[in-house]
């Protein structure tokens, strides 16, 4: 029979095999009453056979069937084994860490146990029963915990506070190490003690000395960590030396490289002893080389020496009409007897051309490659043109000053408005009245510039007791300093800052002429087109006008380089102010760079100035502004 029809069997009076769910056991089943019954070990076998049932046969339960019937009506005739599940992995720990506890490297936290075995069961049918696979031991996150060489075993991979829990496995260190880009000072960070005798300045100086750390060690701060209780904090426990580089030498001048007036202690400038043209002589002395300092070597924390940059010695700075010194080469000598003054990095001697009296008729225009100092004064309608300084112990009456230097002016610049000084560098001039001044470098007025146009790449100074611009037009590209402007009844008085308007009308004047150029062109080609046979000198002259054309366009070009370039230093016209010492009188008109405004009420002690915003603001000087 088999496990189909067992409910069928039941019915009967016949015996029947009854089988577990789980087959692990087979029964025989007796009908009741068993009176008359004839049972033997053969038909019980072949009823198990019917039903499959070939493993677990009770042999001595189905001997005795031939001995008699069994007293109980369902007898256990086949046993299956029943399989044994595998034992899930685990961690069996060797330490306590219900709270964090002191541990040292190396020590044995626990071991990692995997699965236990299991046994595969079989079934009365003889099917094999699989056992159940264990789960591997989960394994939190290991902080500062080793398992060396992958093994089952925990370790403490450094000395500190260890803290067991569901999700970690974790060394807290006694001390933290933080050494500074530059290494040459290190802070450590010590965690609290929860013994008083767990570590203490011995330990963390140990722990110093391993990392490297020796003789940079502070030994005071170590101690005040433990003494002061600075714990959970960062401390400077060691300090290299820094490297101390060598100082480049230097050059010393024998000569003031100034072109400024000099004050005296009270703030006055004696504007007839500027002597901006500085004479020497012969085998007079220059300059001077100053060699350099040497460096001193450091060290960072860890005693790795810092070699120290090696200062660099100059080159003396020989220029045209100098020597060095035959018996001390680090010395410079004046070879020719002239004016001396800085040329880039080197010190050059021009020949001064000097003129006894005025400059008039009895001398004429005066052109020469050194300077000039003109004793008297300069007439009007003459020029004096160099390519160095220009001194005039006099007075300029509308004449024109050219110089690719310094000029100064003893007595100040006077006339109709038909004289210039122009200067590469700075101008000197006691006053300047209804005349025009342009430097590349700074413009000092020693008491008053009446109704004049000044134009100066650097500052405009007026700033002694009298110091006074009214009427005109001043324009500086790094600032103004004046003590009074314009006036109760004077001309309006008009002041600029970190602006370049002789660059602006320099190209102005270009575009005009180019202009002017293009229609005489227009004019000549639409001749050309209406009559073909051109005169030979009506075409040379075509030619002429393209020549001089193709030169305006290109000094355009370098003109709007220029102003490129000036963009580029947007940063410092920005920065340019108009300083007001005393008095600012109505009607005076303000522009820094691209900001303007005009005085409505007279002001006091006040500075113009741009801020971060592009806002034009007045400072009070009574502030401290």
């Amino acid at each position: 029979m088999n496990e189909t029809n067992n409910a069928d069997q039941k019915k009967s009076v016949a015996p029947f095999i009854e089988i577990e769910k789980n087959c692990l056991a087979a029964y025989l089943i007796l009908p009741r009453p068993m009176a008359g019954l004839d049972l033997s070990q053969a038909s019980v076998r072949e009823l198990l056979l019917d039903a499959g049932v070939n493993h677990g046969l009770l042999d001595k339960v189905l001997d005795a069937l031939d001995h008699g019937l069994p007293d109980d009506y369902k007898l256990t005739v086949a046993e299956g084994r029943a399989p044994v599940d595998e034992v899930d992995g685990h961690i069996e720990y060797f330490i306590d860490a219900q709270k964090p506890i002191k541990v040292t490297v190396g020590e044995k936290i626990g071991e990692i146990h995997p699965p236990g075995n299991g046994e595969d069961g079989i079934s009365v049918k003889g099917e094999k029963l699989l056992a159940a696979q264990g789960k591997n031991a989960e394994i939190p996150e290991l902080g500062n915990v080793l398992r060396p060489d992958n093994s089952a075993i925990l370790e403490a991979a450094i000395e500190g506070y260890l803290n067991i829990d569901k999700f970690e496995i974790s060394i807290r260190p006694f001390f933290d190490l933080i050494v500074a880009k530059d290494t040459l000072s290190a802070t450590a960070t010590v965690a609290r003690r929860i013994e008083s005798n767990d570590f203490g300045p011995d330990e963390l100086t140990a722990f110093l000395v391993h990392a490297g750390i020796t003789d940079s060690i502070l030994k005071g701060q170590v101690i005040r960590i433990f003494d002061e209780g600075l714990y959970e904090q960062p401390v400077r426990v060691a300090h290299g030396k820094e490297v101390r580089h060598g100082i480049d030498g230097s050059i010393k001048y024998y000569f003031s490289t100034s072109s400024k007036p000099i004050e005296d202690e009270h703030g006055n400038v004696d504007y007839k002893e500027l002597n901006l043209i500085k004479n020497v002589h012969t085998d007079d002395k220059l300059a001077e080389i100053i060699p350099p300092v040497p460096g001193e070597e450091g060290s960072t924390v860890f005693g790795v020496p810092s070699q120290p940059k090696i200062g660099v010695t100059p080159l003396l700075p020989i220029g045209k009409n100098t020597i060095p010194d035959p018996a001390n080469l680090d010395i410079l000598l004046a070879a020719i007897d002239g004016s001396v003054k800085m040329s880039g990095t080197k010190v050059d001697i021009d020949p001064v051309y000097q003129v006894r009296k005025n400059v008039d008729y009895t001398t004429g225009n005066i052109k020469v490659i050194g300077s000039v100092m003109v004793n008297g004064d300069v007439m009007s309608g003459f020029k004096i043109k160099a390519h160095g300084d220009v001194q005039i112990n006099g007075t300029v009456e509308d004449a024109v000053i050219e110089s690719d230097g310094n000029v100064m002016v003893k007595y100040g610049f006077i006339g109709r408005g038909k004289g210039c000084i122009t200067a590469a560098g700075d101008v000197h001039v006691a006053f300047s009245d209804n005349e025009r001044i342009v430097a590349g470098g700074d413009v000092i007025i020693g008491s008053y510039a009446m109704n004049s146009d000044i134009q100066s790449q650097g500052t405009i100074e007026a700033t002694s007791k009298q110091g006074l611009i009214s009427g005109g037009e001043c324009c500086a590209v790094k600032g103004i300093n004046v003590n009074i402007v314009g006036g109760k009844h004077s001309e309006p008085t008009q002041l600029y800052a970190g602006v370049d308007k002789v660059m602006k009308t320099h190209l102005k004047n270009i575009d005009a002429k180019i202009n002017h150029i293009e229609t005489l062109l227009k004019k000549l080609l639409r001749r050309r087109l209406i009559k073909k046979d051109m005169p030979p000198k009506i075409k040379e002259l075509l030619e002429q006008m393209h020549q001089i054309k193709k030169r305006h366009e290109h000094d355009k070009t370098l003109l709007l380089a220029e102003i490129e370039k000036m963009h580029e230093k947007d940063d410092i016209c920005k920065k340019a102010a108009i300083t007001i010492h005393e008095t600012a009188y109505a009607g005076t008109g303000i522009t820094i760079f691209n900001r303007q405004l005009t005085v409505t009420d007279s002001l006091k002690a006040l500075r113009y100035r741009l801020t971060g915003d592009g806002v034009l603001i007045k400072d009070s000087l009574k502030d401290g502004a």
